[in-house]
């Protein structure tokens, strides 16, 4: 990716969204082979810039004016306008970015699981407090070892495939039905004013009376009234609308993986292993990662946001609940179950 994606890393003092257009001439003084050490959640610039929407149960990140623009179902943070003319988002009108809590757990070396089943890693996905799309899913078998980061990885790699089976697809209907909403209203517009010019020539009041009706009033309208100028034809294309996917995670050697050290590692065997040839630990659940396919087939793009555990809370405590056998969300019905040693 070029220009607006010099790095993976979602760092909202550098970030477009965050920042709004000045980050253009911003951008020009920034180090992306040393990136800074992202802002926290707690920090007066991220106040309110993640919010959660009751319609769709997702977060979204608001963006630098806060509510600006933040309006079911688009979550649009600001308007690109004439300054969209970086290659990958040349033409289109907006931006807006989902946000994904993501955890891994483990039970500690020696220690017996305290699931049912028996796993000893658990994943927490987190969307909003409430939301439909929340999961907490045991991952691990009763022997076979786990860790953190291949119960982290395994979040990350849940969370795409929901994404990909139902979220993109529910975002698609919300924003066909919106289309429609707006194409409706705007006809209604025409109408109200089509019928405000026969009403000022002194229309009889009983033609007013038949044309007021819903059916009649379409009739009343010429065929130029009813064809679409050019931005009519932007707003009808909205399922096509692309948005990013902040990965929020408190595992900063999964992030640093996957935004900085994945682009030196190369694939031997089918393994991928570093510069000095040495395996990369858990390197087929990196390599079982779907970014590309995000992004080339739905205009996906990722973006991976480290905060403090404490920070973390939604994910952490679905993680902590699939430990204890909790299990909830999608991904039991799929049949995500501990694989048996």
């Amino acid at each position: 990716m070029t220009s607006l994606y010099d790095t993976r890393y979602f760092i909202p003092q550098w970030d477009e969204q965050m920042l709004g257009l000045p980050w253009r001439e911003e951008r020009i003084k920034w180090d992306f082979d040393n990136p800074p050490k992202p802002l926290p959640l707690t920090d007066p610039m991220m106040q309110g810039a993640f919010k959660y929407c009751e319609h769709c149960q997702l977060t979204w990140l608001v963006g630098h004016d806060k509510l600006e623009g933040h309006h079911h179902p688009h979550h649009l943070a600001w308007d690109m306008g004439d300054y969209g003319l970086d290659a990958h988002r040349y033409g289109l009108p907006m931006e807006s970015s989902l946000v994904i809590f993501v955890h891994g757990a483990s039970i500690a070396p020696g220690k017996p699981s305290k699931s049912p089943v028996g796993n000893l890693a658990g994943v927490g996905i987190f969307f909003g407090e409430g939301s439909k799309y929340n999961q907490a899913l045991p991952c691990g078998g009763i022997t076979s070892p786990q860790d953190a980061e291949m119960a982290e990885l395994t979040a990350v790699d849940y969370a795409l495939a929901i994404m990909k089976t139902f979220i993109l697809d529910d975002r698609k209907e919300l924003l066909l039905e919106f289309g429609e909403e707006k194409r409706e209203a705007k006809l209604d517009a025409k109408i109200e004013k089509k019928i405000a010019k026969l009403e000022a020539r002194s229309l009889s009041r009983t033609l007013q009376s038949d044309i007021s009706a819903r059916a009649g009033q379409v009739d009343i309208l010429d065929d130029d009234d009813l064809e679409d100028d050019e931005s009519d034809e932007e707003e009808d294309a909205l399922e096509k609308l692309p948005f990013r996917v902040i990965i929020v995670s408190d595992k900063i050697q999964v992030v640093d993986n996957v935004c900085k050290h994945y682009k030196a590692w190369t694939e031997e065997d089918g393994k991928l292993v570093s510069k000095k040839g040495k395996p990369i630990q858990h390197g087929e659940l990196y390599q079982n990662m779907i970014f590309d396919q995000m992004e080339e087939d739905f205009d996906v793009f990722m973006k991976w946001y480290h905060v403090p555990k404490d920070q973390n809370g939604g994910a952490v405590e679905l993680a902590k609940d699939a430990l204890e056998g909790k299990f909830v969300g999608f991904g039991v019905e799929w049949g995500f179950e501990a694989p048996k040693d």
